[in-house]
Parts: structure tokens; sequence; C-alpha cells
């Protein structure tokens, strides 16, 4: 069975000690740790001096626990998975000509696809964007379009 627990320390100048019932905001020199361990080895996050900072803090790794415990993955596997810049684009564009008008869509579209080509243009491992991608009324605001 997995860890699914965290617990939260006071660090000072001259070691640690448990906070007390309630948390607090603590002087300057001190701060709050938070500790929890993943599989045998014991991890530890500074997590600031400030009581409600701290709380947050403990909720979300003990959340992040819970879950790495049902989902029987490590808590550091369990992020967003990254994508390429062209896919975040295109999704955007798919958001937004979903929820905005063709209007609005358009314009969106030829700046996002004029600032891919001005990337490619400095960095030479993207290959340019194809005249066919470009929406069909690119041509009639014309290529010299500044941004």
């Amino acid at each position: 069975m997995a860890n699914r627990t965290a617990a939260l320390y006071i660090r000072t100048k001259t070691g640690y000690k448990k906070h007390g019932k309630r948390l607090s905001d603590l002087p300057e020199g001190e701060a709050y740790q938070l500790f929890w361990y993943v599989g045998s080895r014991k991890k530890a996050k500074a997590v600031g001096r400030f009581a409600d900072g701290a709380q947050a803090a403990l909720i979300g790794k003990e959340a992040e626990l819970r879950r790495a415990a049902i989902m029987g993955t490590a808590p550091e596997a369990v992020s967003a998975k990254s994508r390429s810049f062209e896919l975040s684009v295109q999704q955007y564009l798919n958001e937004v000509e979903a929820g905005k008008s063709r209007k609005t869509h358009d314009p969106y579209s030829v700046m996002a696809h004029l600032y891919y080509l001005r990337m490619a243009l400095t960095a030479n491992n993207r290959p340019p964007i194809k005249a066919a991608n470009l929406p069909p009324n690119y041509a009639l605001r014309g290529a010299d379009h500044r941004m």
C-alpha cells in the first residue's frame, strides 16, 4: 500500500519541531517544511512561513499522494503531458472556432500562422507552413500583414 500522508514541521535555526494544534504565521528565520515518503525515500519541501500557504501545500500534497495510490503511479509521474507548439496552437484555434464567430476566428488564425512562419524563418529546424493550411481569406488580407 502506498503512503498517502504528508507531515508539516517547523524548521528553526536549531532543527525541526512539530507545529501546535493550530497553524500560525512564523517569525523570520523559521519556515514550514513538508515531509512525505515516496517508496522508502523521504522527501521534503520548504513551503514558506505563512500558515495558509503551508496548509494549502499539505492538502495539495496529500491529494497528490492519494491520487498516486489510486492510479498506481509515483507522484512525479502524475503530470501534464507536454505537447508541441504546433499542436497547442491548433488546439487553441479549434477552441476559438467553436466559441467565437468566424469574424474573430479568421484574424486569430492568420496571426497564429504568421507567427509560426516567423518562427520557422528564425529557427531552421521547423518546416515552413504550407499555403493550403492558411484560412481561405488569407490572400485577401495580404501576406505583408504586420503584427
